[in-house]
């Protein structure tokens, strides 16, 4: 499990956000080996993780099951996610949503978070 903080611009409560992906990863399926996340802007943030899938998700997808998959685990973690509300906290802003895709055969995934500046 690595954060490595020195991809993208430091942002306030970059390691946080980074230690609160890899709870929930580690709470869906596994930690992640690396994180990384980019504040493109005052709007929109970016985290990638990479290691994300076990064992029994890479025999599900050898099957061709992976849409079922996907489904499946955009529903259990866009639910965790939602559940860590410090996210607003910690980066001061409100959530306006949360989206969550994979790319199987690479073993990662992106989250973005779309993001509602506090005034």
């Amino acid at each position: 499990m690595q954060s490595d903080l020195s991809d993208g611009e430091p942002y306030e409560g970059k390691e946080q956000i980074h230690g609160r992906v890899i709870k929930m990863s580690s709470l869906a399926e596994k930690a992640s080996t690396q994180v990384t996340s980019y504040k493109l802007s005052p709007r929109t943030l970016i985290v990638v993780r990479e290691g994300v899938l076990v064992a029994i998700e890479k025999q599900l997808i050898s099957f061709g099951i992976d849409e079922t998959l996907r489904v499946s685990k955009l529903q259990l973690e866009k639910g965790l996610l939602q559940q860590f509300d410090d996210y607003v906290s910690i980066l001061n802003v409100d959530i306006l949503d949360i989206f969550v895709d994979w790319d199987f055969e690479l073993d990662n995934s992106v989250i973005t978070f779309i993001l509602k500046p506090k005034e």
